[in-house]
């Protein structure tokens, strides 16, 4: 990996550990809630595959984890680089009664056994990665024949019209300033709308998917194309 990468790495966990205190609250002040409601569709999913062993990287403080152990019966585990988000997590499990468990880790050096999960999921996480791809083959890597793998991100500005426009003025400009006054960390969410336009394309990142060597890889657009799901699976060998 290079210095860049690696320093992306760093400053992205710096970052999250400061702001993990308040992480819950404003991610879900900010969103106005509806970012349960994309978490759910991927829990469907995870439903429908009948996945019974899955890893979530990116965990963050675990809403994903609570969602599927609301529809699935499976073994779910959490993986975050922030040690304070993962904490924050363990705390959250435990007051729901959310039995999944909860680990700090890099998405880009997972430490699990090739063909480990039936299902990987990331919901808001990739982005972040020092590097994209080697964090997505790591996801290949670890997941069995069969596997599901299902990833939440923000979509680049790509979409016209008017409620983009909005949102985009929103995301640009309301978010970065109203989370850094609340959170004291202005730097933080001057990062999450400049990291969102650094982003794939949706064709991009489903060809990126395909060359790691998922099959089957679609990009589905939600709520107007602000988020994409994109989902891939690994052959049967």
């Amino acid at each position: 990996m290079n210095n860049s990468n690696e320093n992306k790495k760093e400053r992205v966990e710096q970052m999250f550990d400061a702001i993990a205190p308040r992480y819950d609250m404003l991610n879900h002040l900010l969103s106005f809630g509806i970012d349960n409601r994309w978490r759910r569709q991927v829990a469907k999913l995870i439903k429908k595959h009948n996945a019974k062993n899955v890893l979530d990287v990116a965990t963050g403080t675990g809403d994903l984890l609570i969602a599927i152990d609301k529809q699935c019966s499976c073994q779910i585990l959490g993986l975050d680089l922030s040690a304070e988000m993962v904490e924050i997590g363990r705390k959250k499990l435990t007051k729901r009664g959310v039995k999944a468990q909860m680990m700090q880790g890099d998405a880009e050096n997972l430490p699990f056994e090739s063909g480990s999960f039936d299902a990987v999921t990331c919901a808001f996480g990739v982005r972040n990665f020092g590097d994209i791809k080697r964090g997505v083959s790591e996801f290949y890597r670890v997941s069995a024949p069969g596997a599901l793998c299902a990833i939440l991100e923000y979509s680049p500005n790509q979409q016209k019209g008017l409620w983009n426009s909005l949102f985009r003025f929103y995301f640009k400009r309301v978010l970065p300033f109203v989370g850094g006054v609340i959170s004291g960390n202005r730097a933080a969410y001057r990062y999450l709308p400049d990291s969102v336009d650094g982003f794939y394309a949706e064709s991009e990142f489903v060809e990126l998917m395909s060359a790691i060597g998922f099959e089957k890889c679609k990009a589905k657009s939600i709520m107007g194309g602000v988020v994409t799901l994109y989902t891939g699976y690994v052959a049967v060998r």
